[in-house]
Parts: structure tokens; C-alpha cells; sequence
């Protein structure tokens, strides 16, 4: 960490807000090559739940049956790098994300949410904006691009 910021331990200590300017200052530590597949993944079951008309709460086997096949249909279009993006695995570990940011369920308050559409397309197009900054990117019918994260920082902050 002292690599990247002498002052890395007192910008924790300020908050979210100290540690987010840190982040974005930095490198990413991992490559873009292994970073890609998830980041791929995740696009496609969050344009699943964007695209589809779902009920809350979702059924997790129904949302992966629907992005394997799409993300079958957009390796064969060459939207996406490679098939690595389209695996079952990959999927369950977007929707526990998805899961942690209300986007399945309206939750026990609101049983039919009318936000829940709006806050699925709104993850779909933030997670266009973190794929931002890789080489080759790739079009999605939603018009967002699919690439990679930007090392300049992190969109959407």
C-alpha cells in the first residue's frame, strides 16, 4: 500500500469518502484479464433482470437459465470476449450482489416496490460505466459498452 499512497492508513481512517479518492487513484491490483470475465457476468444477469419483466422476489434458477442463454447469444455475436463470462458460477455470485443491493426482492416494507425496474436498469448502466476504460469494448443492445475497468478511478462515485 505504501507503493501506491505514504499516506494510505489516515485515508482509511477519514472514511468512506478518504478510502473511495484512494481507490480511484490507484492501479488496479489484479489484470483486466481476470477481472473481465466477472465484470461480464455480472452485466449479463444484471441486463437479464433489466430486460425481462421478473417479479419480485426472482427465482435464481430462472434469472441463470435466461443468462446462459444470453450470454450464449452474445458469445456467438461476439459482444463478448470469451465464454468465460457465461457460467453458472459467475451468475450465482451476481445475484448474491444483487441480492445485497435490493435489486431480487422489493424487500418485506414494499411489496411491489415501483422503483425495482428503475434500480435494476440503473445497476445495468452503472456497471456499463465501470466497464469503461478497457480496450475493445463491446456493444450491448441497451447501447452501453462492455469493456473493461477504468484505471483512471471509479465511475459512479
Amino acid at each position: 500500500m505504501n507503493r501506491h499512497d505514504t499516506h494510505w492508513e489516515e485515508r482509511l481512517r477519514s472514511g468512506p469518502m478518504g478510502a473511495d479518492a484512494m481507490l480511484a487513484r490507484m492501479r488496479p491490483l489484479v489484470s483486466h484479464l481476470l477481472v473481465r470475465p466477472f465484470v461480464e457476468a455480472y452485466r449479463l444477469v444484471a441486463d437479464v433482470l433489466a430486460h425481462n419483466d421478473l417479479p419480485a422476489p426472482v427465482d435464481d434458477d430462472e434469472v441463470i437459465k435466461r443468462a446462459l442463454g444470453l450470454g450464449r447469444q452474445y458469445v456467438a455475436q461476439g459482444r463478448l470476449r470469451s465464454s468465460e463470462s457465461v457460467s453458472v458460477l459467475l451468475f450465482q455470485t451476481a445475484l448474491a450482489l444483487m441480492k445485497n443491493r435490493d435489486l431480487l426482492a422489493a424487500g418485506p416494507d414494499e411489496p411491489d416496490a415501483p422503483d425495482l425496474a428503475e434500480r435494476r436498469s440503473g445497476f445495468l448502466a452503472s456497471s456499463a460505466t465501470c466497464s469503461t476504460g478497457w480496450t475493445g469494448s463491446r456493444t450491448w443492445p441497451s447501447g452501453a459498452t462492455s469493456a473493461t475497468p477504468s484505471v483512471q478511478g471509479r465511475p459512479g462515485k
